[in-house]
């Protein structure tokens, strides 16, 4: 929930995140690459602004922690990936 909290938009925060506080939804932090394990610095996956306010996300993940599960209906899958012209390392 704190990368919702931090990077999220306000619709994402008003309309997802009591959910996930409460419970009521499940989330999934899809972060392990094949070539990276879990090592930020490493990933490869980009994800590219498109004009609508989407995001076009381009690589793989694996290992993803409760992604198929029955805590809840609904699962929201947090995507980390590199943005073009970010900084490198963890930061980007």
């Amino acid at each position: 929930a704190k990368i919702l909290q931090h990077h999220g938009t306000d619709e994402q925060r008003a309309h997802v995140l009591p959910k996930l506080l409460s419970g009521e939804w499940c989330g999934t932090m899809c972060l392990s690459e094949t070539h990276a394990g879990s090592s930020l610095t490493d990933i490869r996956t980009t994800a590219h602004p498109q004009p609508d306010g989407t995001y076009k996300i381009r690589g793989n993940k694996m290992w993803i922690t409760a992604a198929e599960n029955n805590f809840g209906g609904t699962i929201v899958h947090m995507v980390l990936a590199k943005l073009p012209g970010a900084p490198a390392g963890t930061k980007g």
